[in-house]
């Protein structure tokens, strides 16, 4: 393995974990925020932060399935489809991480991805539209990127990036539901009490924070994070496969 080549591993992984920080950040940032306008004390901060770690723990544990039920995805039969079963199998080899499930999803658009929060819960799933339009060459390059990611720990990172924006996402637009049905009068009562509109200018700047900028952050972040192992994967199949062009 060339030297530019583990620079390349270490400046990637480097920035993959100052990103997922920034993540989680910006998740902490916002439950807060929500909880201070929304109910206030320094008790429903603590419980929001909490309530969206147990969120963003939930879809982490659940990716797998979530990815595979929202893309119709069937387990690949070892017979109809024995050449794709191989190519995992031969890449799972070359990567030394145990064989993944495989999974096959009636789509003529060619495209494959890899799912799951572990070595022991991965899975690749392969478009039949991939299976039938590319040779066995062209289709190892693809199972070498994606056996790529689950070695390189991309889909476990880029499952907790997934979780979080979600969580942020969710968050959003229960403040905007709240914010719209007229949920919200605490902020409304601090400022009449206080006869000034300083609680009331708070409100409208968390708002802003809240519904619009921290959504934008959290897909910023993400895109971020998967451009970062994207370039690591295409490298680390080039190792796989042996065969750079």
């Amino acid at each position: 393995m060339s030297t530019d080549f583990r620079e390349l591993q270490t400046r990637n992984r480097r920035a993959t974990w100052l990103l997922l920080i920034a993540s989680f950040v910006l998740l902490a940032l916002v439950t807060v925020t929500v909880a201070l306008i929304t109910i206030g004390g320094v008790v429903a901060a603590v419980a929001a932060v909490i309530l969206s770690a147990g969120t963003t723990f939930a879809g982490y544990r659940s990716s797998d399935t979530i990815a595979l039920r929202s893309t119709r995805a069937q387990p690949a039969d070892p017979q109809e489809h024995a050449r794709l079963h191989n190519l995992v199998e031969e890449m799972a080899i070359a990567a030394g991480v145990p064989k993944p499930r495989v999974y096959v999803v009636h789509d003529p658009a060619p495209n494959a991805f890899a799912t799951g929060r572990d070595l022991e819960h991965a899975a690749i799933a392969a478009t039949t539209g991939l299976i039938e339009k590319l040779d066995r060459n062209e289709l190892q390059g693809v199972i070498a990127h994606e056996m790529a990611h689950i070695r390189n720990n991309d889909i476990r990172i880029m499952t907790v990036a997934v979780a979080t924006a979600g969580a942020i996402a969710l968050i959003a637009d229960l403040f905007w539901r709240l914010l719209y049905f007229g949920g919200i009068s605490g902020g409304r009562r601090r400022s009449d009490s206080n006869g000034n509109g300083a609680a009331a200018l708070i409100a409208v700047v968390g708002f802003v924070f809240v519904v619009v900028l921290a959504p934008l952050a959290a897909a910023l972040l993400r895109a971020a994070i998967s451009r970062s192992r994207e370039g690591l994967a295409d490298a680390s199949a080039i190792e796989l496969t042996r065969h750079p062009e």
